[in-house]
């Protein structure tokens, strides 16, 4: 260099005070920058919230295909719905009907010739058309369980609780009023559940939580179950997840499975209390 200072040297210091106003330079510099570091910072997350933040015509196309989705979900609900009630009723009522019918129909001959124990053909009769009974209320149930309508969801997820042969609990916090429709959903996902509980986990205890939650002036109701078993959980398994899954999703819930291998498993499920 022509006067000999390092390229990147601004000045040349030559006595004390040179070297004391620099310093002082350097402390007011970083004590601008940290003054106006989070207002840069600030204006540039706001900048970018600006530039990647969705337009109002994407937030509705995501709100159509949302709600097509819902809409999917509660046609198949109800299509699956329709189809399991069709199959009961053949396959198990519909039977138990023909037995009490043939039974009735042997003893009509019975009486008719005078031959036969009659007696014994009206008592098979007699015990058909009690399963046939039997297996009617349990399809009803199914559709809608008559404990839910009478005494409401808290005592409708006690009953389950209680014919489990597994100790389970059944804790609820804080409870709030829900529709109909939310009370039927968690009253059937919650049975389903614990019936896989029953086949699939090996558990020795399982635990139920039910509470509801305020979230931007929307109340919603959350139901956890909980086992011990050794996980492994999937919806691809036929453990009932899928049904659990569609039931709550045609209803705008969501459902959350957490399974690891060794357990243990956990199913829940959030649906808004919607009227």
């Amino acid at each position: 260099m022509p006067d000999g200072k390092p390229a990147d040297q601004l000045f040349e210091i030559t006595s004390w005070w040179l070297a004391l106003a620099s310093g002082l330079v350097g402390l007011a510099g970083l004590a601008a920058w940290s003054i106006a570091a989070p207002a840069v910072c600030s204006a540039d997350a706001k900048l970018l919230e600006l530039l990647l933040a969705p337009t109002r015509d994407q937030e509705l196309r995501l709100r159509v295909r949302m709600e097509e989705q819902r809409r999917r979900s509660a046609v198949d609900l109800h299509s699956a719905e329709l189809r399991r009630i069709e199959r009961d009723l053949h396959d198990a009522a519909q039977n138990r009907l023909v037995a009490v019918s043939m039974f009735i129909g042997t003893a009509q001959r019975q009486l008719s010739t005078g031959t036969g124990d009659v007696a014994t053909a009206l008592a098979k009769a007699q015990d058909a058309s009690r399963d046939a009974l039997a297996e009617m209320r349990r399809i009803i149930q199914g559709v809608y369980p008559p404990m839910l309508a009478e005494e409401g969801l808290v005592p409708a997820l006690g009953l389950p609780a209680d014919r489990m042969q597994i100790p389970t609990r059944l804790r609820v916090d804080a409870p709030a009023p829900t529709p109909a429709s939310v009370d039927a959903a968690l009253s059937v996902s919650v049975a389903e559940a614990l019936t896989n509980v029953a086949k699939h986990s090996n558990a020795t205890e399982c635990d139920i939580h039910l509470t509801w939650t305020e979230d931007d002036g929307q109340m919603r109701a959350i139901t956890t179950v909980t086992d011990d078993g050794h996980g492994g959980a999937e919806r691809s398994k036929g453990s009932g997840l899928a049904g659990i899954e569609s039931r709550i999703e045609a209803l705008g819930g969501t459902v959350a499975v957490a399974g690891p291998p060794c357990g243990p498993t956990s199913v829940r499920m959030e649906l808004p209390c919607e009227s």
